[in-house]
């Protein structure tokens, strides 16, 4: 992507043309490889789940919403128009029963930003329950780590050095930077042996990664949507999460030597804390503060695998009361 900052927004190279289909269906969301497999299936288990109630039919009375992650929902302004349509729609396929919106990771704060623009009447109308799920309500410190050394998506043939320039032009990256109340400016987030750099330090760790644009994407995208403010005008809120498992909480590099150059031409040691692999525990559990919150937290769930996770399912199932038929 090519970043405009003027604009504040991201624009693909000439000549390229990106587009999500599936606008409303399920098979969007159900796997993310156009040969479905298990290592890229994302929504499936549980819309197969839900498909046994008969009252569940894709792009009718169950619906997929996909957007453009590469993009913070500044720039997803079309996406929004049309999920208030969808939303509308699916209310009337359901003989006006209200929806129930299921986002999942970074699509949380896109939930929570579509929300804040809704009036409270036309909630209380069309929405019944908001489920979280792995909501990086905070940021998360991976973001961090990929802005500098990149992520190889775990393909250990390929260097996370090599996806960084692509990864770095997204500004969904910057929009998921660590939350300053949550990070405070005494906890390095990167600790490097002449430099720590903490929430408190953006400006400067974009400088001294060569990457000054970044820091201007962070300012444009940091305070789009308060994760931390409980939505207004939902009654039934719903937060899980999963836990226990090693995710990255700092991250160290070593001084440049004969074999490796140094900061941020490296990879890094990540320093582990709690969390689901992806997203750290305080900032997927910060949830559990809002009043009125149902909570679930299930160790072991990882970030996104937690969807196909039967503790998680059941749960979706009794949110929505499906009445499942088996045969």
């Amino acid at each position: 992507l090519q970043y405009d900052p003027k604009t504040g927004h991201s624009y693909d190279a000439e000549g390229v043309d990106i587009i999500f289909p599936g606008w409303g269906e399920t098979w969007s969301i159900e796997n993310l490889d156009e040969r479905p497999n298990m290592f890229s299936e994302y929504f499936g288990s549980l819309v197969n789940a839900l498909r046994k109630d008969p009252f569940y039919v894709s792009n009718f009375t169950m619906r997929g919403a996909p957007y453009d992650f590469r993009k913070a929902p500044n720039e997803n302004g079309e996406f929004f128009n049309k999920l208030k349509a969808l939303i509308e729609e699916t209310y009337e396929n359901a003989k006006q029963r209200p929806v129930v919106l299921l986002p999942h990771s970074m699509g949380c704060l896109f939930a929570q930003w579509f929300l804040k623009k809704c009036d409270i009447p036309w909630k209380k109308k069309y929405i019944k329950s908001l489920v979280f799920s792995s909501c990086p309500f905070g940021g998360s410190v991976k973001t961090v780590k990929i802005e500098a050394s990149g992520d190889n998506f775990g393909v250990f043939l390929r260097s996370p050095l090599s996806f960084r320039h692509v990864q770095r032009s997204m500004p969904s990256l910057t929009f998921l930077f660590p939350d300053s109340r949550l990070w405070p400016s005494s906890e390095p987030l990167i600790i490097t042996p002449t430099t720590n750099y903490s929430s408190a330090d953006y400006e400067r760790f974009f400088k001294d990664i060569n990457y000054t644009i970044g820091y201007q994407m962070w300012k444009d995208t940091h305070s789009l949507v308060d994760g931390l403010e409980m939505p207004t005008g939902i009654d039934d809120i719903y937060c899980i999460h999963g836990s226990h498992l090693s995710t990255t909480e700092k991250i160290s590099y070593s001084a440049p030597s004969y074999f490796y150059s140094g900061f941020p031409d490296q990879v890094p040691l990540l320093i582990p804390g709690d969390g689901d692999g992806t997203v750290g525990i305080r900032s997927l559990e910060y949830c559990k503060n809002w009043p009125g919150i149902k909570y679930y937290i299930l160790p072991g769930a990882e970030h996104v695998r937690i969807l196909s996770d039967v503790r998680h399912i059941n749960i979706i199932l009794k949110i929505l009361n499906a009445n499942i038929t088996h045969g």
